[in-house]
């Protein structure tokens, strides 16, 4: 069989100063010192990735001094929040799901804010209450992955053998 060797070809050379090498057919030509100055150096091409530059416009400049963020218990409690605080007596307030089980609390007024934080039963519902802050950051995602094949009653040993 016939094989087509190509004479350009790209290495990289570490034995010379990680310089960035091109050979065409005999002839090696790279960055050295003589064919920097003589301008025949090469120039290595950098991908570049796209960038997202948003205006001031776009940062969020909400009044956060009446509001708090929390970390729920459980998955089930984001569902049905706010009948659970209006149960403990917290009935004028907004709810916004941040991700994970992660909310925003907003409240009409600081004092009603503070009388949260010391509230014993409405803090039973969270694993993590906290002033709300425009550094909040989530720990990661909540996703429902749904698998098909073998029912999860049938797993056992003997089934994947």
């Amino acid at each position: 069989s016939s094989r087509i060797v190509d004479k350009t070809e790209k290495r990289f050379n570490k034995s010379s100063h990680n310089t960035f090498h091109k050979t065409v057919g005999n002839k090696d030509i790279g960055n050295s010192f003589v064919n920097v100055v003589k301008g025949n150096g090469m120039s290595l091409e950098t991908k570049s990735t796209p960038t997202i530059v948003l205006d001031d416009e776009c940062v969020n400049t909400k009044d956060l001094s009446c509001s708090l963020t929390g970390r729920v218990k459980e998955f089930i409690y984001l569902s049905n929040l706010k009948k659970i605080l209006c149960n403990e007596g917290f009935d004028v307030l907004k709810i916004s799901y941040l991700g994970e089980l992660c909310v925003l609390i907003e409240f009409e007024s600081a004092k009603v804010n503070d009388l949260f934080k010391e509230n014993g039963g409405a803090n039973s519902w969270f694993s993590v209450l906290n002033q709300a802050s425009e550094n909040f950051t989530l720990g990661g995602r909540i996703a429902w992955v749904e698998v098909e094949g073998i029912p999860f009653k049938l797993w056992s040993g003997h089934t994947f053998n």
